[in-house]
């Protein structure tokens, strides 16, 4: 129970940080959600450490960002996602189904 009152106390105060930036909206903190999950996909794959695997997420998107365009940022996060989706189609620790006859 504990951890679940933490985690909404700092889901409340990074709405809190972003929502200057970006303006109080409904999924005004989507971009974040997914750049999360994805850190989360590399971290688990790759066997990193948790900074590491979200900082590699940060700077490619930063990267891509600054030196190509801001909507690009976003759509490398998005193919990466697609990318470890289509290498584990059943999750990190699914079981691929098996069909009973």
């Amino acid at each position: 129970m504990i951890s679940w009152a933490v985690a909404v106390m700092l889901g409340t105060l990074s709405a809190l940080f972003i929502a200057p930036s970006v303006g109080v909206q409904p999924n005004m903190m989507l971009s974040v959600q997914i750049s999360a999950f994805a850190g989360t996909q590399v971290v688990l794959v790759l066997s990193l450490d948790r900074w590491s695997g979200l900082t590699l997420i940060a700077f490619m998107s930063n990267f891509t960002g600054f030196y190509i365009s801001d909507i690009w940022g976003n759509v490398i996060v998005y193919s990466l996602i697609l990318v470890f989706l289509y290498f584990k189609p059943y999750g990190l620790f699914g079981k691929k189904p098996t069909k009973k006859v």
